[in-house]
């Protein structure tokens, strides 16, 4: 068991957040943290960075995966443009409601939220208010574990 917990810049690789949550949750002491950040998909930035990549995760996806694979070769070859494979990662956004709700099934409800943006990435606002945030890009939650 551990006193504290986090992960940070890449829960959004995580195909199941909710699981992840749970499983840090999980190995944390009672009384101890867990600290997880999430983008924000209530944020125009981040909903737009991802609808741009839907190319890759959309319908047909396997066919649009072979089409960019035979791009970046195109470009491997003639030395020309930015070879781009960020498409075969699994990446995704998600929506703070998501995270107030899971909490609150899980009894969780000890926890403040640190919010940020990209602009300033080194300052946090502290607030305990459930809200969207669509000003903020970046939320960060410190949960405490109970029991």
């Amino acid at each position: 068991m551990f006193d504290l917990t986090y992960c940070f810049h890449s829960s959004w690789y995580f195909p199941d957040i909710l699981k992840a949550i749970d499983e840090m949750i999980r190995v944390t002491k009672p009384g101890k943290y867990t600290i997880i950040d999430i983008q924000n998909m209530n944020n125009e930035e981040i909903c737009t960075v991802y609808k741009n990549e839907e190319f890759a995760r959309g319908k047909n996806k396997g066919i649009k995966k072979i089409i960019r694979f035979f791009i970046n070769i195109a470009k491997y070859v003639i030395k020309d443009g930015v070879i781009n494979w960020h498409f075969i990662q699994y990446c995704s956004g998600t929506y703070p409601e998501d995270i107030y709700k899971h909490l609150y099934n899980c009894g969780l409800n000890d926890y403040n939220i640190f919010l940020s943006n990209e602009n300033d990435s080194k300052s946090f606002i502290e607030t305990r208010e459930r809200s969207s945030f669509k000003d903020f890009g970046r939320l960060v939650f410190c949960i405490r574990k109970i029991k």
